[in-house]
């Protein structure tokens, strides 16, 4: 080969090397640099619409959790619903912020939490207490969880469908309606809970379900602490799951 073609062929060779090289080291095309960040377009992780001056309740049986105040070792102090949002510990479905202007001092920036989802609004008024869902794509005003009724079943007859796995231990424990949902069998139509505040101890945080679908909305009274909605989130409990 000719010296100078040789010489030629080197010189485009260790000019496209060079061009391979600047390209390695400033990341490449948009989407490799995309990807080393994590992805430019993902929004930040964070609460839903919050409700300020009121909370559901303070009752442990049925999802309060509160680490304590400033004096209390593990309290955990938040300065806003999005702090004690990014402080949540494991498993919390509702956060809780009380502000800097509680009456209360040793509870002033402090958080609390619900471990599962509640029934319907927060109706219980306390100043300078905000709460907001941990999903933001769920609605704190209904209990941010799934729709249900509170108070009223369809009856416990073979003619509704009422199928009833037992209490503790044998029977499907969980300590939400969502957790019901999860464990409901095929042919469950309707799902029921009874919380962890119901009477009797040994049918606390159980599930039962019904096969059948229902004409409207369930009208037989009982006690306030058992709760149903729909297996089939496209149906309403307000007619039947039909």
């Amino acid at each position: 080969m000719e010296p100078k073609v040789l010489a030629a062929i080197v010189g485009m060779l260790l000019c496209l090397s060079s061009s391979v090289s600047s390209a390695m080291s400033t990341g490449g095309g948009g989407d490799d640099s995309e990807s080393s960040t994590g992805g430019s377009t993902g929004a930040a992780r964070t609460h839903s619409t919050p409700l300020e001056g009121k909370i559901y309740h303070t009752s442990a049986p049925i999802g309060w959790v509160d680490p304590g105040p400033k004096s209390v070792e593990g309290h955990i102090s938040g300065t806003s619903i999005k702090d004690c949002f990014d402080k949540a510990p494991e498993g919390a479905v509702i956060a809780g912020w009380r502000s800097g202007k509680y009456a209360d001092t040793p509870y002033q920036n402090t958080c609390f939490y619900y471990d599962r989802s509640q029934s319907g609004e927060p109706k219980q008024v306390v100043a300078e207490h905000t709460v907001a869902c941990m999903d933001s794509t769920k609605d704190v005003n209904q209990g941010c969880g799934v729709p249900r009724v509170t108070g009223t079943i369809y009856g416990t007859g073979a003619d509704v469908g009422w199928s009833d796995p037992g209490p503790k231990p044998g029977g499907h424990i969980s300590t939400s309606l969502e957790g019901c949902i999860s464990k409901a069998p095929s042919e469950a139509v309707i799902v029921g809970h009874r919380d962890g505040a119901y009477a009797d101890p040994v049918y606390q945080n159980t599930c039962f379900y019904y096969t059948k679908a229902q004409s409207g909305a369930p009208t037989q009274m009982v006690v306030g602490n058992h709760h149903v909605t729909c297996k089939d989130p496209s149906k309403s409990i307000s007619t039947g799951c039909a």
